[in-house]
């Protein structure tokens, strides 16, 4: 079965799954431990075409600690693709909300209310929809690449 991959990198974030009929196929968040994540991944590695990862930067107001923290989360995630192996591109906030029409603004809710409505029976949290949108984003992108030619 063809997977795609969404990754919200952050504490608050999580990696998600849909299948090629975008279906939700799963999430773990970064709240699990990295060893936990990583397990979860690699189980399902061999059946993942294509995802992204959300590209993200420091915005003002943020501290110091914090900022590291979260550079610190976004390479793990990152490392992690690259060592599962797995074809991924990273994708700009609101390319992918626009995409998914659901600008944010930042709040979790909106994008929780967004994932809701495409997956009513699915366990949406504040901390998974993000990745749940991504990956469906990573679907729809990968989808008409492969419609001209340009997939796998």
């Amino acid at each position: 079965m063809d997977l795609f991959l969404g990754l919200d990198p952050g504490r608050s974030g999580a990696v998600a799954l849909v299948d090629q009929e975008g279906r939700y196929a799963g999430s773990v968040n970064f709240t699990q431990t990295m060893p936990d994540v990583t397990m979860w991944l690699l189980e399902r590695v061999h059946d993942i075409r294509y995802g992204l990862i959300e590209k993200v930067a420091s915005r003002t107001g943020q501290g110091v600690k914090s900022m590291f923290t979260f550079g610190r989360y976004y390479g793990r995630a990152e490392q992690l693709l690259c060592s599962s192996r797995i074809p991924h591109h990273a994708v700009l906030p609101a390319d992918w909300e626009r995409e998914m029409c659901c600008l944010t603004g930042g709040d979790k809710k909106v994008s929780k209310e967004a994932a809701q409505r495409l997956w009513p029976d699915a366990p949406i949290t504040l901390k998974n929809a993000d990745a749940i949108l991504i990956a469906e984003t990573a679907r729809r992108r990968f989808s008409r690449r492969a419609g001209r030619g340009e997939g796998q």
